[in-house]
Order: C-alpha cells, then sequence, then structure tokens
C-alpha cells in the first residue's frame, strides 16, 4: 500500500514540474517581444570601437571587448577633421548607425513623431518594399584627409582622423548614418525618429532614438538612448 501512494507522488510531481517547465518556456518567449530601452556610451575617445546590439537576443557588446559579437546594428563615432582651409582643426565627433552585412539587415525611416507614434505601430504598417541594405560594408576609419594644394589632390596627415567630406560620402551609402541626429538632438520628443529593421533572420523590429547629445534629456555628450521592439 505504501508503495503505491509512492508512486502516485512521484507521478504528481512528474507532472507538476512538466507543467511548470512548459509555463517557463512560454513565458521566455513572451519576454523577446518586450520593448527594451537603453543608454549606450558612443563617445570616440572613451569607446573607440563603438557598440553592437543584437535586436533578436537583445544583447549588446562593445566592440573593443569583442570584436566577434553578432550584431545587426553598429553605433560609432569617429572625430573628423575640417580640411576646407588652414592648418588642420579638431572636429566634433561624428556618430553613424551601421546594418550588418550590406543587405543582411535592412531597415527603413517610418517617420519622426516620437513615442505614441512608437507604441501603436504594429507589424501591419510595416511597408516591405521600403526595406533597404546599407551600400558599404563599414565605415572605413583609416581615410587619410586631403586638400588641395596648388591644383593637386595631396596628403593632408595621416593620425588616425578621417575628414568630415569623407565622412559624409560614406555615412551617405548608410540607410541610417547620421540622419537620426536631428530628431534626437533635443528634448521635443515628438520628433524623435523612428525606424523599421529587419534583421537577417526575417524579423521585424521598430526602434526609436530617444536621446542624443548634451542637449536632449540625457544632459551629458557621449551617448545615444534608444528603444527597440519586436513587431
Amino acid at each position: 500500500m505504501l508503495r503505491k501512494i509512492f508512486d502516485v507522488s512521484l507521478i504528481t510531481v512528474a507532472l507538476s514540474a512538466m507543467f511548470f517547465l512548459s509555463g517557463c518556456d512560454d513565458s521566455s518567449s513572451d519576454e523577446s517581444s518586450e520593448s527594451i530601452k537603453k543608454k549606450y556610451l558612443i563617445c570616440a575617445g572613451r569607446n573607440p570601437g563603438g557598440v553592437g546590439i543584437n535586436l533578436d537576443s537583445g544583447e549588446s557588446k562593445d566592440f573593443d571587448n569583442d570584436a566577434t559579437f553578432d550584431w545587426d546594428v553598429k553605433i560609432r563615432t569617429f572625430k573628423g577633421k575640417d580640411t576646407t582651409a588652414g592648418a588642420p582643426k579638431p572636429f566634433g565627433g561624428r556618430p553613424y548607425i551601421a546594418l550588418r552585412g550590406m543587405g543582411a539587415v535592412k531597415a527603413y525611416k517610418y517617420a519622426e513623431a516620437g513615442q505614441t507614434a512608437f507604441d501603436g505601430l504594429s507589424n501591419s504598417d510595416v511597408v516591405e518594399a521600403s526595406f533597404a541594405g546599407d551600400t558599404i560594408d563599414d565605415v572605413d576609419k583609416d581615410i587619410v584627409p586631403r586638400v588641395q594644394h596648388n591644383g593637386a589632390d595631396v596628403l593632408l596627415y595621416n593620425d588616425g582622423n578621417p575628414g568630415n567630406d569623407d565622412l559624409k560620402e560614406q555615412y551617405g551609402e548608410l540607410v541610417i548614418g547620421e540622419r537620426f541626429k536631428q530628431g534626437a538632438m533635443d528634448t521635443n520628443h515628438d520628433n524623435d525618429p523612428i525606424y523599421i529593421i529587419k534583421t537577417d533572420k526575417g524579423a521585424n523590429f521598430k526602434v526609436i532614438i530617444n536621446n542624443f547629445g548634451p542637449n536632449s534629456s540625457l544632459g551629458e555628450s557621449g551617448y545615444i538612448e534608444l528603444t527597440y521592439e519586436k513587431l
């Protein structure tokens, strides 16, 4: 009699454990669709390698700590140089946002419409024909700035800092590039830019740039704050 009671108890415990584990699996898959809001250090001096974000996993890493990180979105800042005239002068940081793989990850700008529009955005709003990938693999950090001297194109210097004209040309090949800055640089969050990004796994994510720079709600330079959510 005791053996039968013991056997029944074991069966009950086993069934309870199976039900509990199944519930954990369901809840973990639901969590992947929740919004993730985070502030990232992208200062050229303090985090020169920039940061990578894997939208599917929700992970992010600094490339200086893990150069092999599997990223969907890269955010990095270069210090460009003004080469228009006279001696070379330091210039402010020029951040950019890149997509991986020249079409492996694609995106398009949805609107500069702020948090309310972001919250209401669903997968039914996605326009598949609008997706595009970057047309360069990444921005080249080793460009040597050049200037015109006596009618000839000559090297200016080689200190690892590209010229602003070179950066502007390369950033123009990126779907996002530095175009996000205008809407995210102040405290008027009605203009925060929203992008739709499709990962190489085929998942669509909505991304809003909440803050960038010292004149935004962050109140400090060298950081960007964004929110993303799976559609």
